[in-house]
Parts: structure tokens; C-alpha cells; sequence
């Protein structure tokens, strides 16, 4: 995930990238791991959508994964016109084995 390439006009708060392994969607016995990144930037709602959606990471297996964008449409913008988003990769269903965090 490091070295997927930022978008142009966006900055990555480091501090609040987080990283989760365990049962996260639905219930049952598997594994879901996701990746969340919180990015500051100038581009549009489209266009920082548009990008995550066209680029892809290899998840656990090598299944390709495109990122999902969320961003607040009523937040105002940061002082120099830019504005916060998360961008999150998730890869799941996966088989727990006897990884506890999973059951």
C-alpha cells in the first residue's frame, strides 16, 4: 500500500492510517482485512473517486482491490482550498484458520 502513488494536489496524514485484520463485514468464520488512509487534497469528489477507482492493490491472495473514497459533502475547505478525505481498501471473506482475531 506504501508505494501506490498519491494522486495529484493530495498530501497523506500518516498519523491516521490504520490498518485492521479481524471479522468485519457480515458474521460467520473468515477473515476481512482492511487498509484506511486519510488524504488531504484539492481535487474534486469526482476526481479523487475517479482515481481510486482506476487503480488497483493486491490484496491477501492477489485478488485486485480499487479503494472507495468517502468524503463529506457539507465539510467547508481547509484555509489553502483543500479538503479531508478516507480512502479505504477492504479484502474480505477470506478463510480464518486459527487466526482468533477472525472467529
Amino acid at each position: 500500500m506504501s508505494r501506490l502513488p498519491l494522486p495529484p494536489q493530495t498530501d497523506s496524514d500518516l498519523r491516521a492510517k490504520a490498518r485492521m485484520v479481524g471479522l468485519l463485514e457480515g458474521n460467520g468464520n473468515h477473515c476481512d482485512y482492511l487498509v484506511r488512509l486519510a488524504l488531504s487534497t484539492k481535487l474534486s469528489d469526482v476526481e479523487i473517486a475517479g482515481y481510486y477507482r482506476s487503480v488497483t492493490v493486491k490484496g491477501v491472495e492477489g485478488r485486485d482491490l480499487s479503494g472507495t473514497v468517502y468524503a463529506n459533502p457539507s465539510a467547508s475547505s481547509q484555509g489553502d482550498g483543500s479538503k479531508d478525505v478516507i480512502v479505504a481498501f477492504i479484502d474480505g471473506s477470506h478463510e480464518a484458520g486459527f487466526d482468533l482475531r477472525c472467529h
